[in-house]
């Protein structure tokens, strides 16, 4: 299956989601504001392209130090599951960077080996 439009349609959602924030005044994203996003109707589709988009960068590769190598039969649906139940069991630390977070959980839930 060509992956090719899963990731065009993950790769706009991640440059819109960029493009409000810089509009809104922000210029990062906190774990707060992903999981604030995850339980609102609107706010789950910019969570979701997020959650897309650092697992798609960071696959292989290494995010703030953090590297993860995440399996090909994973879906976009259990990634945000995982992260979305991390940021659930650690408020204390939903005020970090948003992109280290999800890279830190997505290391611990598929090391590469």
């Amino acid at each position: 299956m060509n992956k090719f439009p899963t990731r065009l349609l993950a790769g706009l959602i991640c440059l819109a989601a960029f493009n409000l924030n810089v509009f809104a005044g922000t210029t990062f994203v906190t774990g707060n504001e992903i999981y604030q996003d995850m339980k609102d109707n609107y706010g789950r589709l910019y969570s979701l392209g997020y959650i897309t988009g650092v697992a798609d960068v960071g696959n292989g590769n290494s995010i703030d130090g953090f590297k993860f190598c995440i399996p090909a039969h994973a879906t976009q649906g259990q990634l945000s599951d995982i992260v979305s139940k991390w940021l659930a069991q650690n408020p204390e630390k939903r005020h970090h960077l948003a992109s280290s977070l999800i890279a830190s959980v997505f290391q611990e839930s598929f090391p590469c080996k």
